[in-house]
């Protein structure tokens, strides 16, 4: 008996040492639950659970699992978003987001519930290695805005009567819907069904109420099932169940007057895109005494696009229309006396319109802000060439006295605030025409202005210095 203990110990130590020695496979963060309520849960690829809480993280391999009148938010590292409503389980079995094409993928499958899906990088630049799948279809899609009601043979909660199968509503783009004996290309506002028992794809207008009343079907079971969500449930599902987050603009276009003077003008804008893709397709300044449309060229894009995702899945996008990749219309009319420069953009989730909208219960004391990205600033005038980067630094906010502080680290020297120029430092001040800036030992002046958004929990601005010859300007992000 001793021997054969001392035989078993021993090769468990080879064994051991065997499983040490090999490569671990690497573990690939996918996205994060950005919102949840009820109960959900994350289920790995060892079935073991965990927690699915806001700003839970999800790997590769990972299942959303939602109990009954459950909501989760998912938001993936190239910024596609899917929701999941109660009774569903959703599994991430590819997410691959890398800087080549041979290393985008994305592939997920719905085994039971709703989930509706906004596509986000890699479906936008490689929509051919983006699959969704149900238990009797295939998902193949083309950039777009979808929702997919998956109902088991046993039935879904809130769907009693329906037949099991897949269901398949199309709000924006194009997507193929495969079953096992054909594939039928959808349009906007179609249905198609494939059933559990398989089969061709079919054609089923009769149930796009299905889709349509989806939130307002929700609400009355979690209501019934005394689930204490109340209004919060409401403005989750249109917000953000039903649809993406409106983006606040934060950008500025440059031209010069009639008489010369140079002016910076606010705007209005139209979005497109998603994700990391999302970009300012129109802006309107109108200031009471110019109007002006700014309409970017249709084979044009922009330069120097980023993008940063919060933990709380609040996206801010960045980049540069060049000069010679947009129009301005003057009253309607085609300008060509007003010379064109560069457009810098931001955008970004729940921004926040005035001082008077930042929360104080949540934000008190102080707080420091890093730089995550944004633009190179750029002469704008035209008569200098002045060019600065933005290479790091922070910005200390003092919620209780209401002032801001900057630190931040430019090609130009260290931005700090400047007393000596005159004016506060205070966020009404930052809001309201800017902060001025000094820029260490280089005689560099100039100024920060801006926003908060995301609650609070990020910083968008505008940045420009003068060197006394021509003024740079440019866009900058912070977050907590």
């Amino acid at each position: 008996m001793q021997m054969f203990n001392r035989v078993a110990v021993s090769n468990a130590l080879v064994a051991a040492l065997i499983f040490m020695a090999a490569p671990a496979q690497a573990v690939v963060e996918a996205g994060k639950i950005i919102y949840s309520r009820g109960v959900v849960s994350i289920v790995d690829i060892q079935d073991s659970a965990r927690g699915g809480k806001s700003g839970a993280k999800i790997f590769e391999g990972d299942r959303v699992v939602t109990g009954r009148g459950g909501i989760a938010q998912i938001r993936l590292s190239d910024g596609a978003l899917i929701a999941l409503r109660g009774s569903s389980e959703y599994q991430i079995e590819k997410q691959t987001f890398g800087n080549d094409e041979g290393v985008y993928e994305q592939a997920g499958k719905l085994f039971t519930g709703w989930m509706r899906s906004i596509t986000g990088a890699i479906g936008q630049k490689y929509p051919q290695k983006v699959t969704q799948r149900t238990s009797v279809a295939t998902i193949g899609i083309r950039g777009t805005v979808y929702q997919v009601i998956s109902i088991p043979p046993e039935g879904l909660p809130g769907f009693a009567g329906e037949a099991p199968g897949t269901y398949v509503f199309l709000e924006e783009g194009s997507v193929e819907l495969k079953g096992n004996d054909g594939a039928r290309l959808l349009k906007p506002g179609e249905v198609v069904f494939v059933p559990e028992s398989g089969g061709a794809p079919v054609l089923m207008p009769g149930k796009k109420p299905l889709f349509l009343n989806a939130e307002e079907g929700v609400v009355e079971f979690v209501e019934a099932e005394n689930l204490e969500f109340g209004q919060d449930l409401n403005q989750t599902l249109t917000s953000n169940l039903g649809g993406s987050r409106t983006p606040g603009f934060v950008g500025y276009f440059q031209v010069y007057s009639f008489t010369g003077q140079y002016v910076t003008a606010p705007g209005s804008v139209e979005v497109a895109g998603f994700g990391v893709g999302r970009i300012p397709t129109r802006l309107t300044i109108d200031d009471g005494e110019v109007f002006y449309e700014v309409v970017p060229n249709a084979s044009a894009t922009p330069t120097q696009m980023g993008a940063y995702l919060s933990d709380s899945g609040a996206l801010i996008n960045w980049g540069v229309w060049g000069s010679n990749n947009y129009s301005v219309y003057d009253n309607g009319t085609l300008s060509n006396t007003v010379p064109f420069s560069e457009w810098h953009f931001m955008l970004a989730d729940n921004l926040l319109a005035s001082p008077e909208d930042l929360d104080a219960s949540r934000l008190s004391g102080t707080a420091s802000y890093s730089y995550v990205g944004g633009t190179t600033l750029t002469d704008q005038i035209g008569t200098s060439g002045l060019s600065v980067n933005i290479t790091g630094g922070k910005i200390d906010v003092n919620f209780n006295t209401q002032t801001m502080l900057f630190n931040i680290d430019s090609t130009a020297g260290a931005l700090t605030y400047d007393a000596a120029a005159g004016g506060g430092n205070t966020i009404s001040d930052f809001y309201n025409g800017g902060i001025a800036l000094t820029a260490s030992g280089s005689g560099y002046a100039g100024g920060i202005s801006g926003a908060f958004a995301d609650q609070g929990d990020a910083i968008v601005s505008k940045i420009y210095l003068d060197d006394g010859n021509g003024a740079a300007e440019g866009v900058a992000a912070f977050a907590r």
